[in-house]
């Protein structure tokens, strides 16, 4: 069924409306608005660090399209069904569909050096904010795949709504397991914390005042950048390695024959990253990690020294 507004055709299907003959589809435009809101918050959370403000451009047209580029290419590598790519149209048609979010992981990773070298700034200095952007973006965007009719889980004898979607798909009628929806959550539950990482980083001093120790939050001057990057890695290898065993369309290994746990390359993936942010929260305490972000910063901080005293 169709609307005609303005002379756009609104639709009921995965197409959200047509201007003439070019169809603008639900995918698209929620993921759009994923990036728009990560863009946002982006914003916000250079100007609470004293960043540059042209950070976060400079991330949008350089780490966003890395990003888009990097996760077609992982779809297409690790896509089972190879006879979808008879061309080189075919690979780039992403349109056609198929994107997958670690491959926007790891362009947008490879983006941040060209960023961080562009303007002198710590990687970890710039991982940290765009970590926090990413996790609410990811939870945004999973609802396109609501709307794509796909990255649902097994089918289930009862529908439990929201947890289960009642669709028909490729032959087959609902509920299934709406891994999409509970993907969401999970990273809107890391988003916020995250955010409470980035600003709340408990440091134990000892107190005058209690005759103990005591735990004071002292906010961005104590934070440790390469933490909340730490933390998102560890977080989300979790929340996909608990995720993709009840996926229907996981990606696999090249080689694999089954779609054994261990020939799915989201969940192998998955655990790597927890090893990955384990080792990344290692050498932020041992202060392997350089906080050096002077160049990132819209205004030096003052520092007042203390006149030496003088005798007389």
């Amino acid at each position: 069924m169709s609307n005609t507004l303005l002379g756009i055709a609104l639709n009921s299907d995965k197409t959200g409306f047509l201007i003439g003959s070019f169809e603008v589809r639900f995918y698209g435009i929620i993921i759009a608005f994923g990036i728009l809101v990560a863009f946002c918050v982006a914003l916000w959370l250079f100007n609470k660090a004293n960043y540059k403000e042209e950070l976060a451009y400079l991330i949008l047209v350089i780490v966003v399209p890395l990003g888009i580029i990097f996760a077609r290419a992982y779809y297409v590598i690790f896509d089972p069904d190879k006879s979808n790519y008879q061309s080189f149209w075919d690979v780039i048609n992403i349109r056609g569909g198929g994107i997958a979010i670690y491959g926007a992981v790891i362009g947008g990773a490879l983006g941040l050096l060209i960023v961080a070298r562009i303007k002198k700034c710590g990687w970890f200095t710039l991982a940290d904010i765009c970590a926090i952007c990413l996790i609410i973006a990811q939870s945004i965007g999973r609802w396109g795949n609501y709307a794509n009719r796909e990255a649902h889980g097994i089918k289930v004898a009862h529908n439990m709504f929201p947890f289960t979607i009642p669709y028909d798909n490729l032959g087959a009628t609902g509920p299934f397991l709406a891994t999409f929806f509970i993907e969401s959550m999970l990273n809107l539950i890391g988003f916020g914390v995250l955010l409470f990482i980035f600003f709340k980083n408990p440091k134990i001093e000892k107190s005058k005042k209690n005759k103990g120790f005591v735990i004071a939050l002292k906010g961005r001057n104590e934070y440790k950048w390469g933490t909340v990057t730490a933390w998102y890695l560890i977080w989300y290898g979790i929340v996909r390695m608990i995720i993709e065993p009840f996926r229907t369309d996981s990606l696999l290994m090249p080689w694999s024959h089954s779609e054994s746990m261990f020939n799915r390359v989201s969940f192998l993936l998955s655990i790597a990253l927890i090893a990955v942010g384990v080792l990344v929260l290692v050498a932020v305490k041992k202060g392997w990690i350089s906080q050096e972000n002077q160049s990132c910063l819209r205004t030096n901080p003052t520092v007042t020294k203390k006149p030496k005293s003088t005798t007389t």
